[in-house]
């Protein structure tokens, strides 16, 4: 499953006017590399929300480096980060297991301001909803790898 660079500004697009909607002043958005940096620079310019940065992920050899002052503050609730409205974005909502992870660190799973947007969502994975989503999957019918336009490769010869 293909999603180009046309269908991926209507994405964003889409994730805009949901997180206009919904009405919620955030605070940050955390974008989750490498996936959710692409989506998140767009939003935070169309939204104008400062934006972090952090390393999670469970596909590329599991690298876990979460930027310290966001997981230290975030677990801790100093305040920096106390009662912030957290957006955090990335491209897809497979499994569900980075963004649990990802949250269980911060130990903010059940936190009322953390908020979750991505561009594909996986309804059959049980661990996480986005609150923002743009596109459905089913897993269980649509076994497909899904390849963002920044991830296509060309070569060059």
């Amino acid at each position: 499953m293909d999603i180009d660079q046309n269908d991926f500004n209507k994405a964003v697009d889409s994730l805009c006017v949901q997180i206009r909607e919904s009405q919620v002043k955030f605070d940050f958005i955390v974008g989750i590399s490498r996936g959710g940096l692409i989506p998140s620079v767009l939003l935070s310019h169309r939204l104008q929300i400062p934006l972090r940065t952090v390393e999670w992920s469970t596909r590329d050899s599991g690298l876990r480096n979460c930027s310290p002052d966001i997981a230290y503050q975030a677990r801790y609730k100093s305040p920096t980060y106390e009662r912030k409205n957290i957006l955090v974005v990335d491209d897809i909502v497979d499994s569900g297991i980075t963004i649990k992870e990802l949250l269980d660190s911060w130990q903010m799973k059940d936190s009322d301001n953390v908020k979750l947007a991505c561009i594909v969502f996986n309804k059959e994975q049980r661990l996480i909803t986005p609150d923002y989503y743009y596109q459905v999957i089913d897993r269980s019918e649509n076994k497909q790898w899904v390849n963002f336009w920044w991830e296509q490769n060309e070569s060059t010869s």
